[in-house]
């Protein structure tokens, strides 16, 4: 009997009462709520880190490009290419051989760095459309948490606009279509002043250089924007970026804890903070006439221009 009741009493002295259940739980969580925002944070700079070291490869892909080139930047289709050529260029058979007015191979297996990513060019004779292109190549022109199903653009011509992120095949990306074609689906633009087919060379009647633009004609390759990461919410998505104090629509993303990345002529990326970049002085546009200085107070406007902005401000 004695036994018994010793075996009982042992039995019940393991037991955990209702109050100890209850400050267990109080305490898990509160370790919860103490780790959650740490671990949302740890999470938010690794998406980072992805997203820049997928811009690295672009840069990568860029210089090998260079090299192959004359160290001579693309004139159009760095990403994909478009169609249009700006006023200066209009007729100037140079650049409108350049010109692809065929949207369906508005993709990204027809621009300039394709090859580099690893892509395989398409073949001339391709049937077309073009099949869903290999997600783990696609991939790489995405930054991870890019996940947005539309891409704004505002255009005067009809049946141009918003590019709407179509839903993908089984196995495929996702494409934009503007009107009938399928352009393709990126995170990451293109200087507009690099890429000579931008539409921000309509408020340059002349320049201090010449297109297209050679990277051993910058004035600083560390200080020479290429590629910047595009919000889906900018004005005018369409590959290129143009400096916000020229259109004050394209804009950098704000994905990254209210930052994003772009990347360097030299191949470096750097992460912005998305209100400095895009709210900078505003260039003073009155019909074709353009006052460059005011512009050019910002650091980060003289980031877009091959000579740092000198030609309007006489000087570094």
């Amino acid at each position: 009997m004695h036994s018994h009741d010793l075996s009982r009493t042992t039995r019940c002295s393991r037991a955990f009462t209702l109050i100890e259940l209850l400050v267990v739980v109080a305490i898990i969580a509160l370790l919860i709520s103490i780790l959650l925002p740490s671990l949302g944070k740890a999470k938010a700079k690794a998406t980072s880190a992805v997203c820049g070291s997928r811009l690295h490869a672009l840069s990568v892909a860029m210089q090998t490009y260079l090299s192959e080139f004359d160290d001579t930047y693309p004139v159009n289709g760095i990403i994909l290419p478009k169609s249009g050529v700006p006023t200066p260029y209009a007729n100037n058979p140079r650049y409108t051989v350049f010109e692809e007015t065929n949207q369906d191979k508005w993709r990204i297996e027809y621009g300039a760095l394709w090859p580099y990513m690893g892509g395989v060019r398409p073949d001339r004779n391709a049937t077309l459309p073009l099949p869903p292109t290999p997600s783990i190549l696609a991939k790489a022109y995405l930054c991870p948490v890019d996940r947005e199903l539309e891409r704004t653009y505002q255009n005067t011509i009809p049946g141009n606009g918003p590019l709407i992120l179509q839903t993908p095949p089984a196995g495929g990306n996702p494409k934009v279509a503007v009107g009938p074609g399928q352009p393709g689906y990126w995170s990451y633009s293109v200087n507009a002043t690099l890429n000579s087919l931008g539409r921000m060379r309509n408020n340059f009647t002349t320049v201090p250089w010449a297109d297209p633009i050679k990277r051993t004609k910058l004035k600083r390759v560390t200080d020479f924007l290429v590629f910047i990461e595009e919000d889906n919410a900018s004005l005018f998505n369409d590959e290129v970026f143009d400096a916000p104090a020229y259109n004050n629509g394209d804009k950098l993303t704000d994905r990254h804890e209210g930052s994003g990345n772009v990347s360097f002529a030299d191949g470096h990326v750097e992460k912005f903070n998305e209100v400095l970049f895009d709210q900078v002085p505003q260039a003073a546009i009155g019909g074709t006439d353009v006052s460059h200085a005011t512009a050019m107070l910002s650091p980060i406007t003289r980031m877009f221009f091959p000579d740092s902005g000198e030609f309007a401000i006489g000087g570094p």
